[in-house]
């Protein structure tokens, strides 16, 4: 891939709103949050704002080369971040027994050295990866499960759509659901 309009995102991306990807002057974003401090809701949320701004309506913007206005909009393709900013930029939890974001609610966790690890992850490789098999290099157990099933946009966005927001601040009181998986 030498850029990343030749990447599967990038063309499905296409495919799904084609009226974003026959204008060549709109713009694709990716979001850098690495090195960020654990308080980047307070930025991200006008930022989210002006994003949602910018794919809707777009800003009217001056083009040099022809010297006319036109409307430019916005869409953020990619996040680059590490796993704890995951947990901020996504409203994803990264702590816990439920806290692998590809496993959801058919994760494998357990308690080792002192803290939660995720186990299970060999589900993923092919049937006849020679991995499966080992189980003495890994938890004690072969592998034959099948992988997670994996999530639908729309799937995804029911579930967010659910969620319920506690008030902001640090003396707010917060309870989670015993039925809480994420």
């Amino acid at each position: 891939m030498r850029h990343p309009a030749d990447g599967e995102a990038w063309k499905e991306f296409d495919r799904t709103f084609p009226v974003f990807a026959a204008d060549p002057q709109n713009v694709r974003l990716g979001l850098a949050t690495d090195g960020f401090n654990p308080s980047i809701d307070v930025y991200l949320r006008p930022l989210v704002d002006e994003l949602k701004d910018l794919w809707t309506n777009g800003v009217r913007t001056y083009d040099k080369p022809t010297g006319k206005m036109f409307t430019l909009r916005a869409a953020v393709m990619w996040t680059v971040n590490d796993f704890s900013a995951y947990a901020i930029v996504s409203g994803w939890s990264t702590k816990g027994y439920m806290a692998c974001p590809l496993c959801k609610e058919n994760v494998t966790s357990g308690w080792h050295a002192g803290k939660v690890g995720y186990l299970g992850h060999r589900r993923w490789l092919p049937w006849d990866h020679e991995w499966r098999e080992k189980d003495k290099e890994f938890d004690g157990n072969t592998e034959h499960r099948l992988r997670p099933r994996e999530w639908s946009g729309d799937e995804i966005l029911e579930q967010l759509n659910r969620l319920v927001f506690s008030p902001f601040g640090k003396t707010v009181t917060r309870t989670k659901p015993s039925t809480h998986l994420n």
